[in-house]
């Protein structure tokens, strides 16, 4: 198949003039809510994961929708790229500026625009997996006193009827499946110490080996695959002899690993990148995606070939030309 490539205007010219005048006219906009030191312009690049970070040359806190339309107009008439960020929570590179440009923050717009009740239909509200290790590694973050096995926490929403109603009919289902003890209740502190401990998951795992890095990734796959899925990859994990805590938002099939390797490790490196290529690959073959829910960004772009074909790409490229013809809305992912 032949390709046309199109040399974008910030690619051809890296003398980073554009990004110097955008500041200018930003700055003049926006005042404090543009900052360009080096602090918060590093924390807006990625910071959660093993690909480099590649740092913004100025960041602005957007507060409205008025304030994300002028930054846009303000970069695209001087060719420079912009990036959205939101809770930063990047684990393939997405938040990244590998030409530099613009970082939006959008922690600011936190108005609720409407809400539809009659569209909630989902009566668990929320549903999360933690293997033994992410449990061992919860209990010492979190100074919980969890059993060290593998577990769901659950969430229910509704009147206090409904709920205790799914509570028993769950644990119920439950038993009859094999499932060890069920323990609920409705005490808010008892639910906001146990989701803080899940929230603070990644950073629980990462404490069950000080200083070195963790290589996050994920993968979403039918419900009726994904017992099938965490136990190979568990099989993957202890044949690689790789420390990696699995848990996920399993209500759609969505879990994650976090594999804990020293960079100055040539041999536990590779053996990561192996096992995060087998997830892939695994996941697709049971009619998954690469991707649950941290998309492509920079670090799975290469797996979209394998996963939607060739004419889908094109389909990509030619929206992305069509809606960003600059090339200056977040370059450098998903599509070349």
């Amino acid at each position: 198949m032949t390709m046309a490539v199109q040399t974008l205007p910030w690619e051809a010219s890296r003398d980073r003039k554009g990004a110097g005048a955008a500041l200018r006219s930003l700055a003049v906009r926006f005042g404090n809510k543009l900052v360009t030191s080096e602090a918060v312009r590093r924390q807006h690049g990625n910071t959660a994961t093993w690909i480099d970070s590649q740092p913004p040359d100025g960041v602005i806190f957007a507060s409205s929708t008025q304030d994300v339309q002028e930054v846009v107009r303000i970069c695209a008439r001087h060719g420079v790229p912009v990036i959205p960020f939101g809770a930063g929570t990047s684990l393939e590179g997405h938040v990244n500026a590998p030409f530099g440009g613009i970082s939006i923050d959008l922690s600011e717009m936190k108005q609720v625009v409407a809400v539809h009740a009659e569209d909630l239909d989902i009566p668990v509200a929320r549903i999360e997996l933690l293997d033994a290790l992410q449990v061992k590694a919860c209990n010492a973050y979190s100074k919980l006193t969890l059993p060290e096995t593998p577990m769901l926490f659950v969430e229910f929403h509704g009147s206090e009827a409904n709920v205790k109603e799914q509570s028993e009919r769950f644990g119920e289902i439950a038993k009859d499946l094999g499932g060890g003890a069920f323990d609920w209740s409705t005490r808010a502190e008892d639910r906001t110490r146990l989701w803080q401990a899940r929230h603070d998951a990644y950073w629980a795992g990462r404490a069950l080996r000080p200083g070195v890095q963790a290589f996050a990734t994920d993968v979403c796959v039918p419900l009726s695959r994904l017992a099938d899925c965490v136990i190979a990859t568990q099989r993957d994990l202890m044949e690689s002899n790789l420390l990696a805590p699995i848990l996920g938002h399993v209500g759609d099939g969505n879990f994650h690993v976090t594999m804990l390797m020293d960079m100055n490790d040539p041999d536990e490196v590779a053996r990561a990148r192996g096992v995060h290529e087998r997830l892939i690959e695994r996941a697709m073959a049971m009619d998954g995606t690469c991707t649950g829910e941290h998309g492509v960004g920079q670090g799975k772009m290469k797996y979209l070939l394998a996963e939607h074909g060739p004419a889908a790409l094109e389909v990509m490229r030619a929206l992305k030309a069509a809606l960003d013809p600059q090339g200056i809305l977040n370059p450098g992912k998903i599509v070349t």
